[in-house]
């Protein structure tokens, strides 16, 4: 039943969403509509997703129990792009947790509802904590049914490299639900990582880490004699500390953004090979891998490891190349043939990459121009995806009506093909970027032929470096 104390709106969307189905003939409905209404916003961010990012890397989805209750906590470190990078990694739609102050937006509440958000009591909101009993109690129905609850345990999203401290509230609906008498219960940490939160076209990665299984693992948390439930303040601090070091893990964990930045260079010189193709990158879960153990060395380990990648970068600068010049070797013939596939991928896609433009240019410009009025970096991605998800229907709705299909079968083909014809003028634009690109580094390194040789043994002291300080 819902909680009096739940904001508007969400007492009535508890009782049909957040419940047990109803006992009459119409249960199948409220499953076949929860289940549309899921599918439908996982599609819709996988798409949003794809506009916005170059790559998502998942890893380590052997940790995702399947047909088992499950609550994942992620870092938050890119307002509400982190809940959408989440369904896409989990291929599902959880249920998320959110504080319940954003359903004081009269305007938020129908998508509120419509993604099964439960609404949370914060005391720094200045919200009646007592509220929660029936946020906790939804999660438990949630739970029972063999679902995933999702949530933030720091608690509000920030721009810092590292996690804040994780809050409680994981750990009290885990024993809670336990206790409750829910079977099979998983905690899994995902740790969402960015390549550069400012820059559309960047790169994501999502990283599942360790589960805690409740059912093997409870007697870690709960001392012999003790009872299993959310009231057991020594079981949640025994859980929430696990929980704390289990996403420390698998989400970035820096002192600072410039140490984030120079030992994740640092990792991506080492882990690049002359057998990589010009514009290939080093996978992002390698590079933050290999970044943080950097990261972890006692300070002289460390200390020798940026002074060396910082030197290396400046001498690049001053030569006027980069990396990648320096540990490939690109061939004549291997760039004339990109360059004719790139010439014959014009050709060929022309017609469906104008199409995908016109379709798609007016809305992209937009969402490019709002991100560029924000300014804190946290806020950038959230404003950028929320235009996204907007502007973008709205472009490919205004597209099929004013291209006057004379059948709504063919209008409605006309919409779907929008976005897929969009990706299509992106990719193909970014291809013969790719090599044009090369073509100019080519040439570059021609020109400076003469440097290549004390920056390769650089760099090669450098690697081995990093290899000795990573083991």
């Amino acid at each position: 039943m819902p909680d009096p104390g739940d904001p508007p709106g969400a007492q009535a969307f508890t009782a049909w969403w957040g419940s047990s189905p109803p006992r009459s003939g119409v249960r199948s409905l409220h499953v076949v509509l929860r289940r549309a209404v899921d599918r439908v916003l996982a599609g819709v961010a996988s798409v949003a997703l794809r506009l916005l990012f170059r790559s998502i890397e998942i890893e380590g989805l052997e940790n995702l129990p399947r047909h088992r209750p499950m609550v994942v906590v992620a870092n938050h470190f890119n307002g509400f792009v982190d809940p959408v990078l989440l369904v896409r990694g989990l291929h599902r739609l959880p249920r998320f947790l959110a504080k319940a102050t954003l359903w004081k937006v009269v305007v938020a509440r129908p998508f509120l509802a419509l993604a099964g958000i439960i609404p949370v009591h914060r005391p720094e909101d200045h919200d009646d904590a007592t509220g929660n009993t029936s946020t906790f109690r939804t999660c438990h129905e949630v739970l029972a049914k063999g679902a995933v609850v999702a949530l933030f345990p720091e608690g509000t999203t920030h721009d810092r490299p590292a996690l804040d401290r994780v809050r409680t509230g994981a750990a009290r609906i885990a024993l809670g639900a336990t206790a409750a008498g829910v079977e099979g219960l998983m905690v899994v940490p995902v740790g969402l990582v960015f390549d550069d939160k400012l820059a559309l076209r960047s790169r994501a990665a999502v990283r599942v880490g360790a589960p805690i299984d409740l059912d093997g693992d409870i007697d870690t948390y709960v001392r012999p004699g003790g009872e299993v439930g959310e009231e057991n303040r020594d079981a949640v601090r025994r859980l929430t500390a696990d929980i704390d070091q289990r996403l420390r893990d698998v989400a970035p964990e820096y002192d600072s953004v410039r140490e984030r930045a120079v030992f994740g260079r640092a990792a991506d010189i080492a882990l690049r090979t002359p057998e990589m193709r010009r514009g290939a990158r080093v996978p992002l879960v390698e590079r933050e891998e290999l970044g943080q153990r950097l990261a972890g060395r006692p300070g002289p380990e460390r200390d020798a490891v940026a002074d060396a990648t910082a030197h290396y970068q400046l001498d690049l600068d001053l030569a006027g190349l980069t990396d990648p010049d320096v540990v490939g070797h690109q061939r004549v013939r291997s760039l004339l043939g990109h360059a004719v596939a790139a010439t014959i991928l014009a050709v060929v896609l022309a017609p469906i990459a104008l199409a995908g433009l016109a379709a798609n240019i007016i809305p992209y410009w937009i969402v490019a121009f709002v991100g560029r009025r924000v300014e804190v970096p946290v806020t950038k991605g959230t404003v950028r995806l929320l235009t996204a998800i907007v502007v973008f229907p709205l472009s490919w709705i205004a597209w099929s009506l004013w291209a006057e299909w004379p059948s709504w079968a063919e209008l409605v083909i006309s919409f779907v093909l929008a976005p897929i014809l969009g990706l299509v003028a992106v990719f193909m634009l970014e291809f013969v970027a790719q090599v044009w690109r090369s073509w100019r580094a080519w040439q570059s390194v021609r020109e400076r032929r003469a440097l290549l040789g004390p920056l390769r043994e650089q760099r090669r002291a450098l690697v081995a470096l990093v290899d000795t300080q990573a083991r």
